[in-house]
């Protein structure tokens, strides 16, 4: 594997329009989002875990078959 980590602040960048859009992605950008904490940034990860359960719960969005498990990565 490459350790390219862009797709992480990519999804970061795209989570405020995609709420203020109510985009049904959203949840997918809190999943790539929350693997920040590979680079070492917990608390960020931790936040965006705890929002993309929050999203997920509430239906406002979906994500690929068992993606979800993203979001239960927590150290």
């Amino acid at each position: 594997m490459v350790e390219n980590y862009e797709p992480i602040s990519w999804a970061e960048e795209l989570i405020e329009p995609a709420r203020a859009v109510d985009h049904p992605r959203l949840v997918a950008l809190y999943v790539m989002a929350s693997s920040c904490y590979m680079t070492g940034r917990v608390e960020a990860a931790v936040r965006y875990t705890e929002a993309g359960e929050m999203a997920l719960d509430s239906g406002r969005g979906d994500v690929p078959y068992r993606a979800e498990g993203g979001l239960a990565v927590r150290t």
